[in-house]
Order: structure tokens, then sequence, then C-alpha cells
């Protein structure tokens, strides 16, 4: 046998080969299975089984936690409701200041 003869080291003869091509033969029945062609005409109408695709964002399940609309209004919200707390105490500093120091002069 060809594994045989690999396996001890020495060199396969041609009576190996023949034995190995005798165990390698492929029958008719075997090859017209191989070349059967798809029947398939390559139109998506044609398949069967087809998945739903969908066609709006809202029909898709959010599974990675994407930021969606209203995630994202609240995150403006709140960011401008602290930009207005913040501006609203740097003007409430400076109108201080500047009282403190209108009453320092007279």
């Amino acid at each position: 046998m060809l594994v045989q003869s690999f396996s001890t080291g020495s060199k396969p003869t041609g009576s190996d080969f023949e034995n190995l091509i005798d165990t390698l033969e492929v029958t008719d029945l075997e090859k017209q299975g191989w070349n059967k062609k798809s029947d398939f005409d390559g139109k998506y109408s044609s398949l069967s089984e087809k998945p739903t695709i969908p066609t709006k964002t809202s029909e898709l399940t959010n599974d990675s936690n994407l930021e969606t609309t209203t995630g994202s209004q609240g995150k403006a919200d709140g960011a401008l409701e602290s930009a207005k707390s913040y501006t609203d105490s740097q003007l409430a500093d400076i109108l201080v200041r500047l009282t403190a120091l209108e009453n320092s002069e007279v």
C-alpha cells in the first residue's frame, strides 16, 4: 500500500500507485452528481425562504445600544441646561463683583 510505503520511509513503487489509483476511481454516477448545474436563474424573486428585509429602521432591534433620537435629544437638553446654569452662575458672580466694586468706590 502507498500509505504503508510512506510510513516506513521506503519509496513507493509503480504497483503502489496503481493500487492507489484503483481506490480513487470515481464512478460515472458520482461524476454526474458533481456536474449537476443549479437551475437558479439569478433572480431574487426566484429564491425560496427569503429573509424579511426591513424597510424602516424602526423595524430593527437596537441590540448594540446605538444612540437613538430620543437619547440624543435628552443629552442635548441636559447639556443646554448645564450651559444655561453655568452662564447664570457666572453672570451672578459678575454682578456680585460689580456691586462690590461699585460700593467700594463710594
